[in-house]
């Protein structure tokens, strides 16, 4: 037996008996007895708890998924949405000029203001359409004026929302 078998908990957590029993209940499996719930966390203890409970969620949402995914299945399903997950990750940019050395996104440099595009600022062409200027102005106004635009990166930045949203 290897040392990673001997170090796992032989007894299936709360969070994975969620996602098992919810799996069990979609797909109407008539019996599960504690032994089958044994082996499943045997088989899939080694993943993350939440990324097991997103593996299930994808398995359900398989179009013509009629019984319950062995464990080969499950893990699958598991790791290609860890897969999903790291792709989506943002990518961290050494910035030589940010005291950190590194940004998240390099849209905004983790501001959240998207200040440039293209090299330089973004300038207002001032035409009004659907009730309001690229820039957000509604009213009249000179073109040429410079305005920031919301980056797309605020949502999912850990930076801008650790600064401003606490940890």
């Amino acid at each position: 037996m290897n040392e990673a078998a001997l170090t796992r908990p032989s007894v299936p957590d709360e969070a994975f008996l969620i996602a098992f029993n919810r799996l069990a209940v979609a797909l109407r499996v008539q019996e599960v007895d504690p032994a089958m719930k044994g082996v499943y966390f045997s088989a899939l203890s080694d993943l993350p708890a939440d990324a097991l409970a997103a593996g299930a969620e994808a398995v359900l949402r398989e179009p013509g998924r009629r019984f319950f995914p062995t464990a080969p299945e499950w893990r699958e399903a598991t790791l290609r949405v860890l897969d999903a997950a790291q792709r989506a990750a943002p990518v961290m940019v050494l910035n030589q000029d940010d005291p950190r050395g590194w940004v998240t996104c390099p849209e905004c440099q983790d501001t959240g203001y998207v200040l440039e595009q293209g090299g330089g600022p973004l300038r207002c062409d001032a035409a009004v359409r659907h009730g309001a200027c690229a820039c957000g102005r509604r009213g009249r106004h000179d073109p040429g004026m410079t305005y920031t635009s919301v980056c797309a990166c605020r949502a999912t930045n850990q930076a801008y929302q650790r600064k401003h949203h606490g940890p």
